[in-house]
């Protein structure tokens, strides 16, 4: 039965695609069994996915990646929990429809809410932040649900002052920093993740994408 890992967070460019395409190309680097959900209007993991088999990738070297439609992304998760280990969810950029994210939530293990260190991103990330909480009020905490600091330049006085007001909304904040590097959409555009770019040129990138996959299977081990 897969272990399902949503991200989540309806403010645009708040790197949610970002890094389900990381979680997911890190588990397929790990020899896991992964499903990519893309439910995002824009596509963007599904075209990252296609540039990689239009590049040369063996389709067994990549998650598998499926756009399916926000209104039915409940049923696909259920269709598919039996086939792989884990199922990443780039959700939807939008909570107009407040029955999609929730039912990504219900179907989550681990709901992750990325946010940038602003504090635009901080008041828009609150929706979201309280549609989990109210979740795992009522289901004895579950499913397990962290905030993932992303974009960070390095250990600013903005960027502790970000971190002690997130630490308001009464959920987890992970240790992985994402820093704030080109090569996130370098890679992904040439049709790979940042794991297949220069290590010692992004040794800072690269470290943090595999610490992300590192914590994320901490947190559902626990």
């Amino acid at each position: 039965m897969a272990k399902v890992i949503s991200f989540l967070n309806q403010k645009g460019g708040s790197t949610k695609t970002t890094n389900a395409i990381t979680l997911s190309y890190g588990l397929r680097k790990r020899g896991k069994k992964v499903l990519l959900i893309d439910t995002d209007q824009q596509a963007t993991a599904s075209k990252a996915y296609a540039r990689a088999l239009e590049s040369g990738f063996s389709v067994d070297d990549l998650p598998t990646v499926v756009s399916v439609p926000r209104a039915t992304v409940s049923d696909e998760i259920k269709s598919y929990k039996d086939s792989f280990e884990y199922i990443v969810i780039d959700s939807p950029g939008s909570l107009e429809n407040l029955n999609i994210p929730v039912g990504i939530i219900k179907a989550s293990n681990l709901a992750i809410v990325p946010v940038q260190p602003s504090p635009y991103d901080i008041e828009d990330s609150a929706a979201v932040v309280e549609m989990i909480q109210s979740r795992r009020e009522i289901t004895d905490g579950l499913p397990k649900a962290a905030i993932l600091i992303s974009r960070t330049k390095g250990n600013t006085i903005l960027g502790r002052e970000i971190q002690e007001a997130l630490e308001q909304f009464g959920l987890p904040i992970m240790d992985t920093r994402i820093p704030d590097s080109e090569i996130f959409k370098q890679t992904a555009i040439a049709g790979g993740s940042v794991f297949d770019a220069n290590v010692k040129k992004n040794q800072k990138a690269v470290d943090s994408a595999n610490q992300l996959v590192d914590e994320i299977l901490n947190i559902l081990a626990e």
